[in-house]
């Protein structure tokens, strides 16, 4: 699990940075990763819990826009497949420029096991601490 945990995160950085529209910006503070995991763990909690739509107040305006009914019940589908929520796996946090705007945003990814397999989410924030970006792999 750690192996593919450390593939994905290397296939997300080198996925970025091939692109050319965000590229590491400075490192990330041990205080701002352990927020921004902390912030991720409670979100998926949260998803785990209640459901997608209960993260509705911490989304940014577009992903709010982006979340429409078929895109929950989608994502929910995917979560509840896997069974009953055990553990959290390993977790990454990362600043991101890009290139383009120059606007700074945060990505973590969080690994979580269940019953029935396990999930990698990638969660990323804008600088005001909303989520505009949410995935499961």
């Amino acid at each position: 699990m750690k192996k593919y945990f450390l593939v994905s995160l290397l296939v997300l950085c080198l996925v970025l940075t091939a692109c050319g529209k965000k590229t590491p910006t400075e490192e990330m503070p041990a205080e701002d990763q352990e927020k921004y995991i902390q912030m991720s763990k409670d979100a998926i909690t949260t998803l785990n819990e209640e459901g997608f739509a209960a993260l509705e107040d911490k989304y940014s305006e577009d992903m709010k826009k982006a979340m429409t009914a078929d895109a929950l019940e989608k994502s929910e589908e995917v979560l509840a497949a896997k069974g009953a929520f055990k553990d959290f796996g390993q977790t990454a946090a990362l600043y991101y420029t890009d290139e383009k705007t120059s606007n700074k945003y945060i990505i973590s990814q969080v690994e979580t096991l269940y019953e029935d397999g396990s999930l990698v989410f990638t969660i990323s924030y804008d600088l005001d601490d909303n989520i505009i970006g949410l995935f499961m792999k």
